[in-house]
């Protein structure tokens, strides 16, 4: 039994810019004000940054150990940063970071961490894309966020994007991103044979896709709209037997797929086939 949960075990290394959120959580307007819970740093150095981290991800033994050793089960994913790069990590909140919304500071160089995800049996199990997704609406909200029929294609038009923006009603989402529908195909094909297995569910395009960044102020005004081009991260999931995505990532770092890595298609041996024309009305 034990051996068969450790099989389970997956400790993804992901590069990403990390935000330290857990110091000011009661000050959203700006970061390194007081904190009402003076608690708070000592609650994230137990939780993400620890002496006693294994910092290998194929031990699996000492992972399943580790987790059991300081009683997370409840949190269903764990992120944890090597102890080695203690001081890149709190520089975040100072000199090694800028300001990103709220209370939030982004690096300003990437930074490696664990990432470890617990099933509701209080196990580490393992993620791919194409699995099935809890929430069976998720695709609908995919759709309705980020590939729409509707949406503005002039980013110049601001007038445009304000009304549009009004319709939908999604003004708490400070960056938005928008797929042309004419690309409809080949987002969709990203959970597929158009896109390569990224790091847990997700699955990157194999070519860059064109979509609009909208940008948010807090008076509910469209600030600004750029088009970008990047290879396009997607979560993937199954749902009603068929992969599809489910969220839009950013691509942060401007990664490529690794052509070593599998396809999506991979992951969908036991999902079923989708003819294009039935991909929007599923």
């Amino acid at each position: 039994m034990i051996l068969k949960m450790l099989s389970c075990l997956i400790i993804l290394t992901v590069v990403l810019h990390t935000c330290l959120s857990e110091l000011d959580l009661l000050h959203p307007s700006q970061p390194c004000t007081k904190a009402k819970d003076q608690n708070a740093y000592d609650t994230f150095l137990h939780r993400h940054l620890r002496k006693d981290t294994p910092t290998d991800p194929r031990k699996l033994r000492e992972w399943q150990k580790f987790i059991n050793k300081i009683n997370t089960w409840d949190r269903p994913i764990q992120s944890f940063l090597p102890f080695r790069e203690a001081k890149r990590v709190i520089a975040v909140c100072s000199s090694g970071g800028k300001m990103y919304e709220g209370n939030l500071c982004i690096s300003k160089d990437s930074l490696t961490f664990f990432t470890v995800e617990i099933n509701d049996r209080k196990q580490v199990k393992r993620v791919k894309p194409c699995t099935t997704v809890k929430d069976q609406n998720a695709y609908d909200t995919f759709l309705h966020r980020h590939l729409r029929k509707d949406n503005p294609t002039d980013p110049r038009k601001l007038r445009e994007w304000q009304k549009f923006i009004n319709k939908i009603n999604t003004w708490d989402r400070p960056i938005q991103s928008f797929l042309p529908f004419r690309e409809a195909k080949r987002v969709i094909a990203v959970c597929s044979s158009g896109g390569k297995m990224y790091g847990g569910n997700l699955c990157i395009s194999k070519k860059p896709l064109t979509f609009f960044t909208v940008e948010i102020n807090n008076r509910k005004q469209v600030k600004r709209v750029k088009v970008q081009e990047q290879h396009v991260i997607l979560g993937c999931d199954k749902i009603k037997n068929k992969c599809l995505p489910i969220h839009f990532e950013a691509n942060l770092n401007d990664a490529i797929p690794d052509n070593n890595k599998p396809d999506c298609s991979k992951a969908m041996a036991n999902t079923s086939f989708i003819p294009f024309e039935e991909l929007l009305y599923v």
